[in-house]
Parts: structure tokens; C-alpha cells; sequence
């Protein structure tokens, strides 16, 4: 039988969370359904009466379904509740992190899934997702360390990534309960853990500056994307030609938020003068104080950028396109972790607390498979605390990458054709693959390997690697608690950017 995920409609945010994934899917088509085609149905819109009976008869059969609508089709007994809640911690759920929901929220039995087993596996999910994904609002919100005063930064308002994961356990569990394996393709390069990449926004920095985090990068031989503020270089941009091992991009002519489509265009024109007379071409882009809007979409769309990275539309996740209800967008966003060493200065951390932040996060995207993306802005220095990073990722073994390098793979990671087909009289997976990426295989929720054989893959004699478990502090919970210098902080900010 295949390994493979049928979607009942077209539906950008259930795509793009199962290309995240890394899923082997495609839409299915009633007449063809089976256990044998599909191993899990995802079923995202209202079924008829003969819908239905397929469905069913595909359940009783064998199969597993994802019911995505607050609608009991398979006598279930389920009842449905729309509900307010704001947060979701990770100790409720086992997710990556915490779960923000700006607005109410569909409940299953109340809970956010619920599973059955009436003549098959069903998983009862009623969350909107297009709801969480369409999502561009913004909130301050506080990240974790150990001190009372947390650090924060004004993201995205819902938590995209940990809906994706939790989106992935599930589908995990219903192969798993029925003695199924669950393979996708692995999120990185060769068989790393995770990667590591690194982002500096330029902004108003001095050429002494410029050039003595350079020199930290090439003896630590980190390769760097820098976004450039233009016009506080302007007099000396031809320096950027000498760096080695480092990438560039636009972040803006002008550090000043544009307040119309107009006015970005015309920043980016003048922007574009210095990257042409260098020799540069724009390929990539970073939105001041990481403002995604739609604005800046169709900017990157006509001027060709490949990717972009802003936090106020998604962070600490692995990559997709931006959409809205009819389009995806053509410029891959490529999420950061939004706190850095400004963030860290402003709510009063000593260099050891910042190396130690850091390095917790590490440790945490390392424990949960997170790509480890971090960005610094030259004017606030502290390289001791970047050389500690820097020690640290090595000490690890953890591959440095560059935007440019991540963007090729995950593009191929897309593209690439895959096909799981798992025996179960002989406990036999077989991969076939159009690339030689490495894929995650599991058997249960406490195991999984990584493969890159395109061949057979017998569980019967294999010793798989344990998961990594991730204990989130005890006063975790705290992070989304009411913080009033949050509206100084915010105050301030407005201020500041007017």
C-alpha cells in the first residue's frame, strides 16, 4: 500500500502545510479512492450523501481520515463547539510551542483533535486553517528565558509553525495506530539535525562597523545574508564586493516605512542603483522591522525576489509561500527566530544572558527539528556573544548555510517526485525518489531515522534513532502573560517609526 495523503479540495493552507511537511499528496477523486492509494484522507469540505458512503467505505476498509469541518459524518457521536481561547500551551498538546488564536476556534468533544475509531481511524480537527495562514496581523508577544523580565518583538499574531508540526503528529498518529509507518522528506540538507543560518540587517551602520563583523564572519568562516540600508552606505558600497562567502540583499534606499505601494517602488528603485553599479542583482529581500504586507508581495512578485524573511508573517518555522484566497505568491518566505541581541539589550540582558538565550534556543530547535535561523544588526556589537554562537554551532556539528543555499534545496525538496510503498506482510518500505535527499522514516511516535536509499527499507532488522525530547520549562506558560511594558515598548515603537 502507498504511504501517500489524499486532499478532498483545493486549499492553499492545507498545501502549503503538507509540502512543509514534505508529504507524499495529491487531490483525490472518489472514484479511485482506496486504502491501498492512500493512506490517510483529508477531508476539508462538505461531503454528499455519496461522498459519504465512499468515505465510509474506505474507513471500514482500512483507511484513516482527518475530518477538517465541525461536521459528524461517520456516527461518531462528536460534538462541536466554537470557542475563544487564546493560547494553547505546549504540555496540552505536545506542540512545539505555544498555539495563538486571535479570534475563536473549533473544537472536537473539546478538545482541538479528537480521535475515533468507528469502522476506521478518524482524527476530528475542525480548525480553520485558512484562518491561521491568511493571518498578517501583528502582536508584541514575549519570548522565554529564565529572567523576569522577557524579552519581545512584534510578530505575527498566530503561530504558523506550530500548527504545522502539530499538523504533522497527527498525521503521524493515524499511521502509526494502525502499525503504519509515516515517511516525508527530511527539511534539510544530507542528514542534518537541523542548520544554521545567519541574517544581518544593516540598519544606519558605519563602515568601521560593516567592516569588523565582517572580519568576526570570515574568521569564523560564517557565511552571512546581509539586507542592506542603502543609503547609509551609499559613499562606500563598493566594499561589499570584497566580502567573501557572503550574500546580499534589499532591505531598503531609505530606513523609513514606506506608506504606500508608490513609495516602496520608488525606495526600491533607488536602492537598485547601488546594487547595479556593484555588480549585484536583487534576489532577496527583508522588509524593515520585518513588516510583510501585501504591498511588499507584489513588490518582490514583479521584481523578481526569490525570497524574503519577515517575522511579522511568520517565524521560527520552515519555509512557504505567502497566498491570499486565490494566489500563491512566487517569493518563498524564509522565517527567523525574531529575537537578536537588540532585543535582548532593550529588556536589559548582560552578554552571559544573552550567550545563554541563544544558546537555549539552539538546544530547543535542535530537540525539536527547527531550523535555527537567527539575524543580528551590526551597531549592537557584542561579538563576544556572536563568538559564543559561532563556538557553539560548531561544537555541534551544525552545517551553516546560506538563504542562498537553503532556498536552492528546499525549491528541489518541492519539486523532487516521491513515492512510499510499505508491504505489510514483509514490513517493507520502498522509496522512490526523482533526488537524492535524505527522507525521515518512523514506526512509532517515539522513533524515527533518516534514509536516503531508494530501494527497500526492511523494519523487521532495523534499529531506529530516539526522538529527541524537548521539557518545556515549568513557567513556560508565562510567556503570554500581561506585560504592561509591552505598551511602552509598543508606544515607543510607534513613535519611533512615524
Amino acid at each position: 500500500m502507498k504511504i501517500k495523503i489524499g486532499l478532498f479540495k483545493k486549499d492553499f493552507s492545507w498545501q502549503t502545510v503538507l509540502e512543509q511537511i514534505g508529504c507524499d499528496w495529491d487531490y483525490f477523486d472518489f472514484k479511485n479512492i482506496n486504502s491501498e492509494n492512500y493512506s490517510l484522507l483529508i477531508i476539508n469540505d462538505k461531503l454528499n450523501g455519496d461522498e459519504v458512503s465512499a468515505v465510509k467505505y474506505y474507513l471500514e476498509n482500512g483507511g484513516a481520515v482527518i475530518n477538517n469541518l465541525s461536521e459528524d459524518y461517520f456516527d461518531s457521536n462528536i460534538s462541536f463547539s466554537s470557542q475563544l481561547v487564546r493560547n494553547i500551551f505546549p504540555n496540552e498538546y505536545k506542540t512545539i510551542d505555544v498555539l495563538d488564536f486571535p479570534t475563536k476556534i473549533n473544537f472536537a468533544n473539546n478538545s482541538l483533535f479528537h480521535f475515533a475509531n468507528q469502522k476506521g481511524l478518524i482524527c476530528y480537527f475542525p480548525l480553520n486553517l485558512s484562518e491561521i495562514f491568511l493571518n498578517t496581523s501583528t502582536k508584541r508577544k514575549s519570548f522565554y528565558f529564565k529572567k523576569e523580565r522577557l524579552s519581545s518583538e512584534i510578530v505575527n499574531e498566530t503561530s504558523k509553525g506550530a500548527i504545522t508540526f502539530l499538523i504533522k503528529s497527527i498525521i503521524e498518529q493515524l499511521h502509526h495506530k494502525r502499525n503504519l509507518p509515516f515517511a516525508h522528506k527530511w527539511f534539510y540538507p544530507l542528514n542534518s539535525k537541523s542548520i544554521f543560518t545567519f541574517r544581518i540587517d544593516s540598519d544606519k551602520s558605519d563602515k568601521s562597523t560593516i567592516l569588523s563583523l565582517y572580519n568576526l564572519l570570515n574568521k569564523n568562516k560564517i557565511s552571512a545574508n546581509w539586507f542592506l540600508d542603502v543609503s547609509s552606505h551609499q559613499n562606500w558600497f563598493s566594499i561589499f564586493k570584497d566580502f567573501q562567502n557572503q550574500s546580499f540583499g534589499y532591505h531598503c534606499y531609505k530606513h523609513k516605512i514606506a506608506n504606500n505601494y508608490n513609495d516602496l517602488l520608488k525606495d526600491f528603485e533607488n536602492a537598485k542603483k547601488y546594487f547595479s553599479q556593484n555588480d549585484f542583482e536583487i534576489n532577496s529581500a527583508s522588509a524593515i522591522y520585518g513588516k510583510w504586507n501585501l504591498d511588499f508581495a507584489k513588490l518582490y512578485e514583479e521584481k523578481n525576489i526569490k525570497y524574503s524573511s519577515e517575522f511579522s508573517f511568520t517565524y521560527d518555522t520552515l519555509p512557504f509561500f505567502p497566498f491570499t484566497e486565490n494566489k500563491i505568491f512566487s517569493t518563498l518566505q524564509i522565517p527567523i527566530h525574531p529575537i537578536c541581541i537588540g532585543s535582548l539589550r532593550q529588556s536589559g540582558y548582560n552578554q552571559n544572558e544573552m550567550t545563554e538565550y541563544f544558546i537555549n534556543h539552539i538546544d530547543k530547535c535542535l530537540k525539536l527539528n527547527l531550523p535555527i535561523m537567527l539575524y543580528h544588526h551590526p551597531l549592537d556589537k557584542n561579538h563576544e556573544v556572536l563568538q559564543n554562537i559561532f563556538d557553539y554551532i560548531k561544537e555541534k556539528a551544525i552545517p551553516n548555510i546560506s538563504y542562498d543555499d537553503y532556498f536552492n534545496f528546499w525549491m528541489a525538496r518541492m519539486n523532487s517526485k516521491i513515492e512510499f510503498d510499505f508491504n505489510q506482510q514483509n514490513n517493507i518500505l520502498k522509496i522512490k525518489s526523482d533526488s537524492d535527499s535524505f527522507f525521515s522514516v518512523s514506526s512509532d511516535e517515539n522513533n524515527f531515522h533518516l534514509v536516503n536509499d531508494k530501494d527497500e527499507f526492511n523494519f523487521s532488522n532495523f534499529n531506529f534513532t530516539k526522538k529527541d525530547i524537548y521539557s518545556f520549562p515549568e513557567d513556560y506558560n508565562r510567556i503570554r502573560d500581561f506585560d504592561l511594558r509591552h505598551l511602552i515598548q509598543s508606544f515607543l515603537f510607534y513613535i519611533q517609526t512615524r
